[in-house]
């Protein structure tokens, strides 16, 4: 079966193209034509494989860059206020609880205990960063978050203290003194 062909001037039209333009393509040799006389004849076919190869594929996308974008900061900067409102919101449960009359003491060395170690490690973290550095905004946030911790310790000594359990409490109020001093 033979291949169907255009015309030079039917090429043109199809692809929205001048006839210039079409007889580049063929002197270049991307489109495939014969001349059996004075007019160029284009076979469907190649027509098709020129099409084909001048498809266009979209871009893949480009790999992340290792340089932190303003979006990046931005995003950063929210989840760390995020995750300081959450220590924040579980700072305030954990205050109301110990200070809960009918608390078992285990729970309640187990909050304390919990609240210190967490005020300890957003203490390392501003150790690891020099206060200085530290944009004013966030060293609010981090104050925030220390004085709620330290408010839990506070409020389960005061509960201890009432129920005369005065050696634990001391070893708490130790340790809270200590921190509130390197918030100041």
């Amino acid at each position: 079966m033979e291949d169907q062909t255009r015309s030079l001037s039917e090429v043109a039209g199809l692809m929205g193209v001048s006839e210039r333009t079409v007889r580049r393509w063929i002197k270049s040799g991307r489109l495939k034509a014969y001349k059996p006389g004075r007019d160029y004849r284009i076979p469907e076919t190649g027509l098709r494989a020129f099409i084909e190869e001048s498809e266009i594929s979209p871009k893949a996308p480009a790999p992340p860059s290792l340089e932190p974008s303003f979006n990046d900061v931005l995003e950063e900067e929210r989840r760390a206020y995020g995750f300081a409102d959450a220590i924040k919101a579980a700072a305030a449960k954990w205050a109301e609880e110990v200070s809960t009359p009918g608390m078992n003491d285990q729970k309640r060395f187990g909050i304390l205990d919990a609240a210190l170690d967490l005020a300890g490690f957003v203490e390392e973290g501003v150790e690891a960063e020099a206060w200085d550095d530290i944009p004013n905004e966030e060293r609010k946030v981090i104050i925030d978050v220390l004085e709620g911790l330290n408010e839990v310790a506070i409020r389960g000594v005061q509960h201890m203290q009432d129920e005369r359990l005065e050696e634990e409490a001391e070893q708490r109020r130790e340790q809270i003194r200590e921190r509130t001093r390197r918030i100041a």
